[in-house]
């Protein structure tokens, strides 16, 4: 591929996100296993989707590079690169021409690598096109972007090929950022299937890089066999707790349990840590269909990873191409991660159910290991003390690892991978025939309908946003409208008129196609909005919508309009002025015989900020809206409870920024169409203003705010959680409950499993592991 970054595109809109690739990728193949897993159709088959798709033509197209040996000397030895240069050229002679028994036996001295010709340099292809994508990120030539290249390599250690990887392009192309000195904090996030070990291994002693992966473990007995990649791994020295593993300990989980991950683990860290660069080492071998991970992450899930990164770090997003074996689920999941950095809606995904049991332990053995480091994972007190005889449900972190294969001297070479019947080849193809035939990727063709905008001011002036933004006046009622019965159940029918017919413009706009999202300033909005969400259920044949209420009022009559309605979930956050919360005078939960669902989220205005409205919705919010599954979100709220700006609550301390975050992560639900109603009192314009700067989806401000501090939402969050969980049996993850521990350490017991200590030793808490300790006492229980 050939190209320069070009400003424009053909519709006259600055182009923002970026595209690496070269063909010459396809040469790299191993010349003695034809059905070798790492193949150039796997390169092929994502260029072709992404051309289907029409995706190029919307990207800039930056000209790929080789690397030079001083910026792989970030990462790796001199030897390590010499010795990939020489086993490749050895590969050759005049005499006999390639000597495929030469390229083998090297190969065979590595764990699952081949070597051809071709392979020194299109390592150093790789690793330059990955560095000049991260570079064009960090230095805001472009918003965001993605590098579709192989070989991989977040498996390439200092010294030592591995895993089909070469040259660790993710880490050295972190390192050049930081060497920079323009990025100070980066986050990599890996949902390969196969854990990074080398990504880890370079950044597991500094804390200016947090390394988060996600991948299959099965306690050892899953590729690459390591105990390092287990949950008690965080990091050592001054990158303590800046190493996060969340190991899968079977196979088949799928968009259900990452999606959790997400929720309670990443996302609430990843806020804390407000990095300035996010990498994502994107493998898709975790996909349906892929026989290397065995697991069932539909390919429409990966953009639900991939978007809520994109709020953070000013938007500064670079996605690399890892794994991906199964070439259908690989290609239009990389595609339709390409189309989300360009600014698409999520597809949408089918409702999530309760995630597997074993994930939950992860999630919970993760959370106690890191309590100490990231605060949303350890302020949730429910209750003062926990005995685990006391609590229905607890959980013991423990540590296994049981993986008895012993270290080889010489590796296989081929016939080394598993090998699908042909039966299951055409199962696997119908299904994903059948996600892509029935997913929409369908969009508006406008970002944002603003109706009735200038009763505040705020500025959307810029050039590029107007071309993008639909703007609606007013508009006459019809005479059915306005007698429709559900007007008449609420205030007598007594509505203001003019403001019915703003709300009902905009949610016809975003539910007719005419736009994405919608926003619109009314006299009133909880009542409003909860009307017309009734409305839109008949008049639009909507099978289930969301109705989010943030006017902190307990609108009773607006409740009373849809609460026999199973078709609406209404969930409201409360003002509540005490700082303990009673369940029997606070019904968090209203299941109606019915069959209407209510949830109620009461706060108190004086402990709450961003990062105690944060938990509101990874723990309660977010994960009911994936298992509702709406497909409108109508959200209503005076967003005048701004830090800073006079309200009726004081001692606010939500920032208008975090209004616009949270916006940035309710847009994955409902293929991102989101109504807000919002009331003309008190408004802050700033509010308004990102918050229509996250529905266009331009790069969001850095919250400034500590999102440390996290207190205030304990005894809300676990009622709710009581509630749905034993009632309706939906699939809120359950956190635990986490004690206030001592530091750990975990002490080996042979070679097969380990129990974890308490003990107050700073030098063995940041090794991370010792020896076994004649005295252990078993660790405080998590509960939930």
């Amino acid at each position: 591929m050939e190209g320069n970054i070009s400003p424009k595109g053909n519709d006259g809109d600055k182009k923002t996100t970026g595209v690496i690739y070269d063909m010459r990728m396809v040469e790299h193949r191993c010349l003695w296993d034809d059905g070798y897993p790492e193949k150039p159709d796997r390169f092929t088959a994502i260029i072709q989707r992404c051309n289907e798709l029409g995706l190029f033509e919307r990207c800039v197209s930056l000209p790929p590079r080789f690397a030079t040996e001083d910026e792989l000397k970030r990462i790796h030895t001199k030897e390590h690169i010499d010795k990939l240069q020489a086993i490749c050229e050895s590969g050759i002679s005049k005499e006999k021409g390639v000597d495929l028994d030469k390229l083998e036996y090297e190969a065979s001295l590595y764990d699952y690598v081949y070597f051809h010709p071709s392979t020194y340099d299109l390592s150093l292809l790789a690793t330059g096109c990955t560095i000049d994508l991260v570079n064009a990120v960090l230095n805001e030539e472009l918003k965001n972007g993605m590098a579709i290249i192989r070989p991989p390599g977040h498996h390439a250690m200092k010294s030592e090929f591995c895993g089909y990887c070469y040259f660790n392009n993710v880490a050295i192309a972190a390192k050049a950022a930081l060497d920079s000195g323009k990025a100070n904090k980066i986050l990599i996030v890996d949902f390969d299937v196969h854990h990074g070990q080398a990504t880890q291994q370079a950044f597991y002693n500094d804390d200016r890089v947090l390394y988060f992966s996600t991948h299959r473990f099965d306690h050892g007995e899953f590729w690459p066999n390591l105990e390092e990649s287990n949950f008690n791994f965080i990091g050592a020295g001054d990158g303590v707790g800046y190493n996060i593993n969340i190991p899968l300990n079977k196979a088949g989980m799928g968009n259900s349990e990452f999606i959790s991950v997400w929720h309670n683990i990443l996302i609430p860290v990843a806020y804390q840590f407000n990095p300035d660069l996010i990498i994502v080492s994107a493998g898709y071998d975790a996909a349906v269909g892929c026989f290397e991970g065995e697991m069932d992450v539909t390919p429409q899930c990966y953009p639900h990873l991939i978007r809520p990164l994109m709020g953070l770090a000013n938007g500064k997003v670079a996605v690399i191409l890892e794994g991906g074996y199964c070439l259908q689920s690989l290609a239009e999941g990389a595609a339709l991660t390409l189309r989300t950095l360009l600014g698409d809606p999520c597809p949408m995904i089918d409702p999530l159910t309760q995630p597997d049991q074993i994930l939950v332990d992860s999630v919970l053995n993760s959370a106690y290991m890191l309590q100490s480091q990231w605060k949303h994972l350890s302020k949730v007190r429910f209750v003062k003390e926990v005995e685990a005889s006391q609590v229905d449900n607890h959980h013991i972190p423990l540590v296994k690892f049981e993986c008895h294969e012993p270290k080889l001297t010489i590796h296989p070479t081929r016939d080394c991978y598993p090998i699908q019947s042909d039966e299951l080849k055409r199962a696997i193809k119908e299904r994903l025939d059948n996600l892509t035939r029935f997913t929409s990727l369908a969009k508006a063709t406008t970002q944002v309908c603003l109706v009735n905008p200038n009763s505040i001011n705020f500025d959307i002036d810029s050039e590029r946003n107007s071309r993008r933004i639909l703007h609606l006046e007013k508009q006459e009622l019809s005479e059915g409208l306005l007698n429709h019965r559900y007007l008449e159940q609420v205030n007598g029918g007594k509505l203001d008129q003019d403001s019915v017919a703003s709300v009902i413009e905009a949610v016809a706009a975003v539910a007719l196609g005419k736009a994405q999202s919608a926003l619109v300033v009314t006299s009133c909005s909880g009542i409003l909005s909860s009307i017309v969400t009734k409305y839109a259920r008949e008049e639009f044949k909507l099978q289930r919508i969301l109705h989010l209420d943030w006017t902190v009022q307990d609108e009773t009559g607006a409740k009373a309009v849809f609460e026999d309605d199973p078709g609406v979930l209404g969930v409201s956050i409360l003002n509540n002025d005490t700082d303990f919360l009673d369940s029997k005078n606070n019904p968090f939960i209203n299941d109606n015989d019915d069959g209407g669902i209510t949830v109620k989220i009461p706060f108190n205005p004086k402990l709450m900020g961003d990062a105690e409205y944060l938990a509101a919705f990874t723990k309660i919010i977010l994960p009911i809206a994936y298992q509702f599954n709406p497909e409108l979100l109508i959200v209503s709220g005076r967003f005048g409870e701004v830090h800073g700006q006079e309200n009726e609550f004081e001692d606010i301390k939500i920032t208008a920024e975090f209004y616009a975050h949270v916006t940035h992560l309710l847009s994955s639900l409902a293929n991102g169409k989101l109504v807000f109603v919002l009331e003309d009192t008190l408004i802050s314009a700033e509010a308004v203003g990102l918050v229509i700067k996250a529905l266009l989806g331009n790069p969001l401000p850095k919250i400034k705010s500590d999102m440390s501090v996290y207190f205030a939402l304990g005894e809300a969050i676990l009622h709710v959680w009581r509630n749905y969980l034993q009632e309706l049996q939906q699939g809120a993850l359950r956190v635990a409950i986490l004690p206030e521990a001592q530091p750990i350490i975990y002490s080996a017991s042979g070679t097969t499993r380990a129990h974890i200590s308490v003990q107050n030793s700073t030098e063995v808490w940041i090794n991370g592991r010792t020896t076994l300790n004649n005295e252990k006492t078993t660790a405080p229980a998590t509960t939930w």
